[in-house]
């Protein structure tokens, strides 16, 4: 059986959990081409899922059009609504930074936008979707679909956001699976409609996201029982997170270490999963811009983590490809 690597990278601002800024700078998109390279080097194709100040900077539209033009990536959409048009309407807040959390017309008018941005400034029309702050919902799933979305890759496994007023998910899979779209949002995947590529459905693409163990059901369940017990307040799951008992962990070279990376991968692919999905923020090629990469020699360790992880996917004769192309290879 194949497997494929998809590297989502949230390409935006240079403002880091900021959301009242309507024309931030981005000058981390001049330090692409340096990331870029370490993607040529394994033949990976990338997919930059690009924002609205991102895809109206001339600089930034040149050096994202001429790599998507030579194959080099993939393009899809990145929505922030607090610097994507209509401006004015919703208050900027901390609720409101999730999409899912303003009204259904006011999302769908912020994602035409950028989607007819995007298609207009790089002859290229996205299917590829994720919310700002993984902020998806009913609203947001409704939208992209309207706009002929196919993939979506917002929701986030074992993982949820509502402490932070966004989106809960009880999504318990890594895999591929079908969004209802128009009526509801299926975030169990075990509740989902049956999707393929010929039906009108989103297809979800999550995060890789899990644990450094194998038995993910207990360790989310356990996890769950910590977090909301008495037993909070002693940091029982630090605790456990340096004994190594219970580590929950992101595919992505921001928040894990090479060996973290490694291991949670090999993981997935005993599992039986097909795909890993590796993600991570422009924002963190330039150092002090955001809290993963504080300086140069961090920047050193991040791009070092990434060209470590292809190699290992490599040896393993594991390809990267752009999300575009999920609907070919998964089903």
């Amino acid at each position: 059986m194949k497997h494929f690597l998809f590297i989502t990278i949230d390409t935006e601002e240079d403002i880091w959990g900021g959301y009242t800024v309507k024309n931030p700078s981005v000058e981390n998109i001049k330090n692409i081409p340096m990331l870029q390279e370490i993607f040529n080097k394994y033949s990976a194709i990338p997919t930059y899922l690009i924002n609205y100040p991102v895809a109206t900077n001339k600089y930034s539209i040149e050096i994202l059009k001429d790599m998507h033009d030579n194959k080099h990536c993939d393009i899809g959409t990145h929505c922030h609504p607090w610097n994507t048009p209509p401006f004015d309407i919703e208050m900027q807040s901390a609720v409101n930074s999730f999409m899912c959390n303003l009204s259904e017309e006011l999302v769908f008018e912020k994602i035409a936008k950028l989607h007819n941005t995007i298609a207009e400034n790089f002859n290229y029309t996205p299917i590829v979707f994720r919310a700002g702050r993984w902020g998806v919902g009913k609203n947001v799933i409704n939208a992209i679909q309207h706009l002929g979305y196919k993939i979506d890759t917002s929701v986030t496994p074992f993982q949820d956001w509502s402490d932070w007023l966004g989106p809960t998910f009880n999504l318990r899979t890594n895999t591929a699976h079908g969004l209802s779209g128009m009526d509801k949002i299926c975030l169990k995947a075990e509740n989902c409609v049956e999707c393929d590529k010929s039906n009108h459905c989103i297809i979800e693409i999550p995060p890789t996201i899990g644990f450094l163990q194998k038995n993910f059901i207990s360790c989310i369940n356990n996890r769950n029982i910590l977090m909301n017990s008495a037993y909070s307040k002693f940091h029982i799951l630090g605790i456990l997170d340096r004994l190594k008992l219970l580590n929950h962990r992101v595919l992505s070279p921001e928040v894990s270490t090479i060996n973290e990376m490694i291991k949670l991968s090999s993981i997935m692919l005993d599992k039986g999963h097909r795909f890993l999905n590796m993600s991570f923020h422009s924002t963190s090629l330039l150092p002090g811009k955001s809290p993963f990469v504080k300086n140069n020699k961090d920047l050193k360790t991040f791009l070092n983590k990434i060209d470590k992880y292809l190699e290992y996917l490599t040896k393993k004769g594991i390809s990267c490809i752009g999300m575009s192309q999920a609907l070919e290879v998964l089903f």
